[in-house]
């Protein structure tokens, strides 16, 4: 008995195959900036001064961004503390390896 596959369902079941095993391995991480409400663009840490710390590990950063924590509540007033992140997504082999040794980071809420 013979069984034609398509050349569209064979490259799909491919890519099936390969996509997930990629986005497994990654996680953002993320430590807050430090920066103020009211002050953001003149406080706070930059991306770059935060990557040092996990390129002294030897973790390669894949990405990087500054962004706003989704769930953390926050009081609305000028001089708090702002929800601000600096968010690096990296292999997750690297944070189980070094996760505890990374002061203030912590995986970024799905």
């Amino acid at each position: 008995m013979r069984i034609k596959i398509g050349l569209g369902a064979l490259l799909l079941l491919c890519g099936l195959a390969v996509a997930p095993a990629s986005a497994a391995d990654t996680l953002r991480i993320y430590r807050l900036d430090g920066s103020k409400q009211c002050e953001e663009g003149k406080t706070g840490r930059s991306l770059d001064r935060d990557a040092q710390a996990l390129s002294r590990l030897g973790i390669a950063i894949r990405s990087m961004k500054k962004l706003y924590h989704p769930t953390m509540v926050n009081i609305m007033m000028c001089g708090t503390t702002s929800t601000r992140a600096n968010t690096y997504v990296i292999r997750a082999s690297d944070w189980r390896r070094h996760g505890k040794r990374l002061a203030g980071f912590k995986p970024w809420p799905r």
